[in-house]
């Protein structure tokens, strides 16, 4: 079976144009390759009744004529899908097409209103909320759901519309390498959970020639969005209270700036700020440069999280140690020494417009993901993520998502507060950029996020 490539709806062009070109990082819209569609050709001989159907992964009710198609808001991952998307067409017959936006929200609301949406999306907790009821296929019946969907998969009255896809953390990526060579000592990230025994380490690098220890992103998403979402994770480290935290807010009860959520996030931000190598011009700063320096030892820090291994990975050295640890705070803080990890992406499918037998190849391919070991090695291997499925043994095979294992197996994680409004980022993203930039102060800040959370009563 030859794999279509299809051009990009014209709703969603607007969308794509805001994304950026070039290099790795390059925002594109991505189907298989010609030599992957003559590869699947040669495969099953141009004929439908060639093409084999996985005896795992496969369904009878998937004709291998189907044609579907996933929404990537995961940019890192997507030559890992659209290789994955080839040998799933070798093995089943099913084409999938995958695209990628770096604003699922946009696109999905362009889409539906073209009634052309992707059959599946891979897409934030809130994407999956704010299309659940009216678009969105409930999956609670899957045979997942028992081992690991329940737990962890997108829930909204009662039905699960969420496959969760990936379990993440937040925090600092530090090079040890480099740590213990200017130490002169192995580097323990437990000695430094505290911010004030973070800061002294960063003095002390700085007087040992590293004057700037940590790299901080300029990208909207990771300031704007994963920033502010760890600050409220650190009400008190559990869903529940960052629901009550943002209904305090929302309700005008609490102010955020007389919040210890804000004030401990606050707090270590303005320390970081001080030793961030791209300080000088912080929104210049450019993501595969600041991988590279925390890879190659210019610095020793890096905010940012497990997810960034793909890219990180391009810069690793050999025979260098990396790993990843909690963001410091104070001793009073409920985030002390705990890494915020939790399910951060989800795929979600279509019921508006898909066919039920797109439907059921897209049930298929979930099912592949989960129980299959070329699903598997998709997820943990080619992804680079830690899954949500118990069933799942793989051992992990990057230190970011080793070192998040292990504060798992020593129950030292908070959540990660995801349930926000849709614009929260598009709302607020902006506003984080003019902090670091030194263009508005913590006070305007505070004020617009009291303004934006009243604004949601």
């Amino acid at each position: 079976m030859i794999t279509a490539i299809r051009e990009v709806p014209a709703c969603r062009a607007s969308i794509l144009r805001k994304l950026k070109p070039g290099g790795k990082k390059m925002k594109k819209v991505i189907a298989l390759s010609l030599s992957a569609l003559l590869a699947v050709c040669l495969f099953a001989g141009c004929s439908p009744a060639s093409s084999g159907s996985s005896s795992t992964a496969g369904s009878d009710s998937a004709a291998q004529a189907v044609e579907i198609s996933l929404l990537n808001s995961k940019p890192e991952i997507t030559d890992a899908l659209e290789a994955a998307a080839e040998q799933y067409a070798k093995e089943t017959g099913v084409s999938i097409t995958v695209y990628e936006t770096d604003a699922p929200g946009d696109y999905m609301t362009e889409a539906y209103a073209s009634g052309d949406p992707t059959t599946m999306a891979l897409v934030d907790y809130a994407n999956v909320k704010d299309f659940s009821a009216e678009y969105l296929l409930d999956m609670s019946a899957e045979e997942w759901v028992k081992d690991g969907g329940e737990a962890s998969g997108a829930y909204f009255d009662g039905k699960l519309y969420g496959f969760p896809f990936a379990v993440e953390a937040r925090g600092i990526i530090y090079n040890k390498t480099a740590l213990d060579e200017l130490l002169g000592e192995e580097f323990d990230p437990a000695q430094y959970a505290t911010r004030s025994a973070f800061e002294e380490l960063l003095a002390t690098l700085r007087e040992k020639g590293m004057q700037d220890g940590i790299v901080l992103n300029a990208d909207d998403w990771s300031i704007g969005s994963h920033y502010l979402q760890t600050m409220y994770s650190l009400y008190d480290g559990t869903m529940e209270g960052g629901y009550e935290f943002t209904r305090q807010l929302t309700d005008g009860e609490l102010s955020i700036a007389d919040s210890d959520a804000y004030n401990e996030a606050f707090d270590t931000l303005d320390m970081l700020m001080e030793y961030n190598y791209n300080k000088a011009d912080p929104l210049a700063a450019d993501y595969d440069m600041n991988a590279s320096y925390c890879a190659d030892g210019t610095v020793a820090f890096w905010l940012n999280g497990t997810f960034a291994w793909p890219d990180f990975s391009e810069f690793a050295e050999d025979g260098v140690e990396y790993g990843v640890m909690p963001l410091p705070v104070s001793e009073e803080s409920a985030g002390l020494g705990k890494l915020s990890a939790g399910a951060t992406k989800y795929i979600a499918i279509d019921k508006a417009y898909a066919t039920e037998e797109q439907q059921q190849a897209a049930l298929d391919f979930l099912n592949w993901l989960v129980y299959t070991e070329e699903g598997n090695g998709l997820m943990v291997n080619q992804c680079g993520i830690v899954p949500a499925f118990s069933n799942i043994t793989l051992e992990m095979n990057n230190p970011f998502n080793i070192s998040l294992q292990q504060y798992i197996a020593a129950s030292n994680t908070i959540c990660v507060f995801s349930d926000l409004p849709s614009d929260h980022r598009s709302a607020l993203a902006g506003e984080m950029q003019k902090y670091i930039a030194g263009e508005i102060s913590r006070a305007d800040l505070a004020a617009l996020l009291d303004e934006y959370w009243q604004a949601q009563a």
